[in-house]
């Protein structure tokens, strides 16, 4: 009994030596560990800092790289411009000098002669040329007509309203009539009749003197009485005078002169759709000017 008091009041001793020891070593590991925890913290915050830096100058690379790209990429897109507005004048100055300037005028002076190609629908699914001479030693003031309207695209889609096998093919309204309405209103002054109203002619419709608008009409016959009353004419058929006698007759003077001049080709298209058209008319220099 006494033996194993002892040996209970020897523990008891020993743990209360032994309590002081291991409190002190619990404080000390926490101390550590808080110090460990602050360390890597701090070594933490230094090495984020080092690689947010890394970071920033990457990105702040990659931006000035960029930068640098937009701007190069900037400069080309600016030189291309340039150039393509370059090309564009260079490719303007090469059709003015070639003729095929893509508008309805070539490279002509304004008193030059030229021919008129008027490329001309047939019912009900034909296509040909129709080539005219226009020279302006038999009518100037004809002539110089015939420019404007041409180069103005008056043509385009106008139709042959008046066609007399035998005698005439009329052409010259315009499908517009806020067109029409403006041209009728600009007439010019007779020219002297200087050639002949044979076949293959063109000359310009009138109502009487000074009257000529933008309507001509080309001669299938000789019609030498037409000199006689001051039909001038402006221009002769070079080429494609097949074309011009295919010319779709059925319809002869039945079209409304007014009502087309009101109403345009939704008239004409509704109640002559068989009539032929201009599709469109190119002016370009006669040969040896």
């Amino acid at each position: 009994m006494s033996s194993r008091k002892q040996m209970s009041r020897n523990g008891d001793s020993q743990l209360s030596l032994t309590r002081p020891t291991f409190t002190v070593a619990v404080i000390v590991g926490c101390m550590l560990a808080v110090w460990l925890i602050a360390w890597g913290y701090m070594l933490g915050r230094i090495q984020t800092g080092q690689t947010a830096k890394r970071i920033g100058l990457t990105v702040a690379g990659k931006i000035q790289g960029l930068a640098h790209i937009a701007d190069d990429t900037a400069h080309k897109t600016i030189q291309n411009v340039k150039n393509g507005l370059q090309t564009i004048h260079l490719s303007n100055e090469h059709r003015e000098n070639d003729g095929s300037d893509g508008s309805r005028a070539a490279s002509l002076n304004a008193t030059d002669d030229f021919i008129v190609d008027l490329d001309v629908h047939r019912y009900p699914n034909q296509r040909g040329v129709v080539s005219i001479l226009f020279k302006r030693a038999w009518a100037p003031l004809g002539v110089d007509r015939v420019r404007e309207l041409v180069t103005s695209g008056f043509f385009d889609g106008v139709h042959f309203h008046r066609v007399l096998r035998g005698f005439i093919a009329q052409f010259g309204i315009s499908g517009d009539p806020a067109v029409s309405s403006k041209w009728t209103k600009l007439p010019i002054k007779d020219d002297p009749v200087v050639e002949s109203n044979r076949r293959g002619m063109v000359t310009f419709a009138m109502a009487g003197k000074h009257s000529r608008t933008t309507q001509l009409f080309i001669n299938y016959a000789n019609n030498l009485f037409l000199d006689k009353q001051g039909f001038s004419p402006v221009g002769k058929v070079v080429a494609g005078m097949d074309v011009v006698d295919g010319i779709y007759a059925g319809h002869k003077e039945k079209p409304n002169q007014g009502l087309i001049q009101a109403k345009g080709n939704k008239y004409l298209e509704a109640e002559f759709p068989e009539l032929s058209y201009i599709i469109s008319a190119t002016l370009k220099p006669a040969p040896n000017r």
